[in-house]
């Protein structure tokens, strides 16, 4: 009984193996949520977790500030697989672009797989340093907002 029941726990690890031959070294997942800046992909983990503790002040900043009704934003957040430093930065790449927010968060939703410069450049809008500096103070701005330090990154 004591093996039976051991077969039965080692199956499914054993079903989960790469068959003989395959690559030993897959690729690493994209991760989706990079912006090519260290400092601005810090801050959209730190907006999570602000927005994770008062998520009126961001529904109302995006809104505010972002040019988003501010229905959408909380249609956004109560979505899943939308995370709040994902929306804030859809919608903040709207506006630097020229572009609505609905724009860029469809053109993400139609690129999952996708980080934000393959989005940008869906949206034939490839950032230059103008705009990825805009982004920036886009969110120095939005952390005056809310009376928050800059996370370290």
């Amino acid at each position: 009984m004591a093996m039976l029941c051991g077969v039965l726990i080692a199956a499914p690890a054993l079903a989960q193996r790469a068959p003989a031959g395959a690559k030993a070294d897959m690729q690493a997942p994209v991760d989706t949520r990079a912006t090519g800046d260290k400092a601005m992909d810090a801050r959209l983990a730190d907006i999570d977790v602000y927005a994770g503790t008062y998520p009126q002040a961001f529904i109302d900043e995006v809104g505010r500030y972002l040019d988003v009704p501010r229905g959408y934003a909380e249609a956004l957040l109560n979505q899943q697989g939308w995370q709040a430093g994902d929306i804030w930065y859809a919608c903040a790449l709207g506006k630097v672009i020229g572009q609505p927010c609905r724009a860029v968060v469809r053109t993400r939703s139609r690129l999952p797989q996708a980080d934000w410069s393959e989005v940008a450049q869906a949206l034939d809008a490839p950032l230059d340093r103008r705009q990825q500096q805009a982004l920036r103070e886009l969110s120095e701005r939005s952390y005056r907002h809310w009376a928050r330090p800059l996370p370290k990154g």
